[in-house]
């Protein structure tokens, strides 16, 4: 583990800590209100999990390649990014005490979804007030078909997000009932978010959109305020640094990676709540309708939900980088756009006769969960990178003995495409990357096998691919060796619009390197 990352996961850690400690202390102070209200919460929970179990793809979803150094960092603490070592700072303990595989970050991913809908219930109080609203932003959060396909994978943002609900719910707590440890926990819950992904800092926008709903003195808010800005720094100090030193060693380069919204900007059609692919035209509906409620009632509650989803998912501005892209770098704005849809059921409640009220509630829930059964089979379907992941899963167990697997290398097409392997399922063997493996191919010990996978068919969007529609780099190491299939398997090409992949077919397989009699191997 490099020595800079040592005191941020440290950090981090103590701030899970101060997390888990505030978090049962407001538990307890609840418990009242979980007697009557549990058991609705455990229902929205439970729906939330089943859904994110059954309708996620189950696997890897990043395309190019970067969700297994994430599980890598999970499981080892190593290779923890610049963009923050909160990810692998929460699930390693997670992966220590259930198992180091892909499936216990799965699992947590989607417990951690379920959680951020149920957390809708007590922001929705404090945002709209008592009555059906906060239930129905939960339900319509739990149903959300993208958030389904994010919640079973690896990616950072379901744990991101709902430790910046954690901190929205305390800021909101704070402002309208008081407490210093609130702003505390506000400020513990931002600063592992932050950690987690920079792009969070977007939160800090939608926090103060909710100062007008303060009810407290404003010194109360200001000395609060402070002590979270405290605490805030000294959780997140050691990132700070680090990142302000790899800023000013390549500013350009680390502004692009961090605040991907300096790429040009896309078009509305790509923004998820807009697309009907995705979101029931239904959920609209309820959009519109609560943000007439709001307007009409002069609501604070309108400034944080309207302003705040551009301002905690400015990603819907970035260039369309694919289908998983958008829906991840969107995701953070989804809970406040169900926040609004629950002002519309209760609008829509409003007006509806007294003895309709029912009738209009259980007809909302029904249209929620029709539109989001509709959009599993897109919620699970498995695009190149899932059928990649279940290749790997199935055939490397299973490999015959090798005692060195030669992956393709690690960047090719001058960086933009990067090659990832499950490591923690090689079982002892050695990995090599080719290049390496070309110049001395004497040093990899034998038997030997050369794994042929997406990257080698997969170009940048600016590169000119090649006519048999494998990249050249893959293609070298058949001048010096034959490949014998060991294992191969062949699926219709399914692209997530990230890169271009030409085939009609993407083929994955191991084949054992026999060096040709005619040629030198290199």
């Amino acid at each position: 583990m490099p020595d800079p990352v040592l005191p941020q996961i440290v950090l981090i850690w103590a701030g899970l800590l101060t997390i888990a400690a505030l978090g049962a202390r407001e538990l307890w102070r609840a418990r009242a209100g979980l007697r009557t209200d549990g058991w609705a919460a455990a229902a929205v929970f439970a729906a939330a999990l089943a859904g994110r179990l059954w309708a996620s793809p189950w696997a890897v979803l990043h395309v190019n390649a970067h969700g297994y150094e994430y599980l890598r960092s999970a499981f080892t603490l190593e290779g923890c990014f610049y963009k923050g070592a909160g990810y692998c700072a929460f699930f390693h303990p997670l992966t220590a005490l259930f198992g180091r595989s892909p499936d216990t970050v799965f699992t947590a991913n989607a417990a951690l979804g379920a959680l951020g809908a149920v957390l809708l219930v007590p922001i929705g109080r404090l945002l709209l007030g008592a009555g059906i609203g906060p239930w129905a932003a939960a339900l319509a959060c739990a149903l959300f078909p993208p958030l389904w396909r994010l919640g079973g994978t690896e990616d950072m943002y379901p744990l991101a997000t709902v430790l910046a609900l954690g901190s929205l719910w305390a800021w909101l707590a704070a402002l309208r009932e008081g407490g210093l440890s609130r702003h505390i926990l506000a400020a513990a819950c931002l600063g592992a978010s932050m950690q987690t992904r920079p792009d969070m800092l977007g939160w800090i926008i939608l926090l103060v959109l909710c100062l007008p709903l303060s009810l407290r003195p404003r010194g109360e808010v200001l000395r609060g305020a402070a002590a979270g800005a405290l605490c805030f720094a000294v959780l997140a100090g050691p990132w700070a640094f680090s990142l302000l030193g790899t800023l000013a060693g390549d500013p350009g380069s680390t502004v692009q990676r961090l605040f991907p919204a300096s790429a040009p900007v896309a078009l509305p059609g790509d923004a998820v709540i807009l697309d009907r692919r995705w979101t029931p035209p239904f959920l609209w509906l309820l959009f519109a309708a609560g943000a007439w409620q709001l307007w009409k009632a002069r609501h604070w509650a309108l400034l944080p939900l309207l302003a705040g989803i551009p301002a905690v998912a400015w990603q819907i501005l970035v260039q369309n980088n694919g289908e998983f892209e958008r829906l991840r770098l969107q995701s953070p704005s989804f809970a406040l756009a169900m926040l609004l849809a629950g002002a519309g059921a209760a609008g829509l409640e409003a007006l509806a006769p007294g003895r309709w009220r029912r009738t209009v509630l259980v007809l909302s829930a029904a249209l929620l969960s029709a539109g989001a059964w509709a959009r599993v089979p897109l919620a699970r379907q498995a695009q190149n990178a899932q059928l990649e992941y279940g290749f790997l899963r199935r055939s490397l167990p299973s490999l015959p003995a090798a005692r060195t697997i030669v992956m393709p290398d690690r960047f090719m097409a001058g960086r933009a495409l990067s090659t990832e392997f499950p490591t923690w399922w090689l079982g002892g063997r050695t990995l090599v990357q080719l290049s390496r493996f070309l110049q001395a191919p004497q040093a990899a010990p034998e038997p030997r096998l050369f794994y042929s996978g997406l990257s080698c068919q997969t170009f940048a969007q600016q590169e000119a691919p090649a006519p048999d529609g494998v990249r050249p780099e893959c293609r070298a190491v058949e001048k010096g060796f034959r490949l014998d299939p060991v294992v191969e398997e062949a699926f219709p090409n399914v692209p997530d619009g990230f890169m271009r992949v030409p085939n009609d077919v993407v083929r994955f397989g191991f084949y054992r390197l026999e060096p040709r009699r005619s040629g030198k191997a290199r």
